[in-house]
């Protein structure tokens, strides 16, 4: 597959995305406790699944569909057809549609695009990333004082008021509800870091190499993982901080003891 065929053909692909988001959801079914899938989930899904195989013919692996993902598989396409599902639900305009390309090292083309405003963010391993096409690279230095945190996170340092001082001592606390758009947000430098204990290698993917590739750091479970292995891989927690260098490092440091336990 040319590359430069994702760049040319991705626009269009996800702009279809998009306008599937642009009415109420007409069927919600609960997943789990605080997870919903409704059908413009399954019609994104549907889409994709149709749409990226012609781009580059190999399987279309989905949030929507775990349970297909085969053990072993080489190249694939991963994808979280609706990032912000609730946020959907509830009416609040911060959701995105999040597709990679992953071979044997990882991901290896990846795109994002934010449903309520037509943003698109991609990258292409080793050849940097872009916002709507005009190249994307990271501060020197942090200009954010922000940090997101997940629920999961949020939730683990209530019992740890020792870490939650040195993790505030970094930046105030967010979370906005769409993984995928937290990556490009710390990508573009309106995060310092960005870190989930809960996340999966769907909300990840794309997200994850736009910010390696703008000059930014993702480092996750996913470092360890063999990437041919999707079954597992989707079955396991990022336990991942992002964001610009400066920051990720500490922040590692300091979420540790929460990525060490088990879920």
């Amino acid at each position: 597959m040319n590359d430069r065929n994702f760049s040319a053909r991705i626009p269009t692909i996800l702009s279809k995305a998009v306008e599937l988001t642009t009415r109420s959801p007409r069927k919600v079914h609960k997943k789990s406790h605080q997870d919903h899938v409704t059908d413009i989930d399954t019609a994104i899904d549907r889409l994709l699944s149709d749409e990226l195989p012609k781009i580059a013919d190999v399987p279309v692996l989905s949030e929507e569909r775990v349970a297909d993902a085969p053990a072993s598989l080489d190249t694939y396409w991963m994808i979280d057809p609706l990032d912000g599902t609730a946020n959907l639900i509830a009416g609040l305009p911060f959701y995105a549609v999040s597709v990679a390309l992953v071979d044997p090292l990882g991901p290896r083309l990846a795109a994002v695009v934010s449903c309520t405003d037509g943003n698109i963010w991609s990258a292409q391993r080793d050849q940097g990333a872009t916002f709507n096409g005009r190249p994307v690279s990271m501060p020197k230095s942090p200009q954010s004082e922000l940090i997101v945190l997940s629920t999961g996170l949020i939730d683990w340092l209530q019992s740890y008021p020792i870490a939650y001082k040195s993790v505030r001592s970094v930046g105030k606390i967010r979370n906005l509800g769409s993984q995928a758009l937290h990556l490009c947000g710390a990508a573009m430098g309106h995060f310092a870091a960005v870190a989930s204990r809960e996340a999966r290698v769907w909300d990840e993917a794309a997200g994850g190499l736009i910010v390696r590739e703008a000059g930014g750091e993702w480092q996750s479970a996913a470092d360890t993982a063999d990437w041919t292995k999707p079954g597992a891989l989707m079955e396991a927690d990022q336990n991942s901080v992002a964001g610009h260098p400066a920051s990720t490092d500490i922040m590692m440091r300091m979420l540790g003891p929460a990525f060490a336990i088990e879920s």
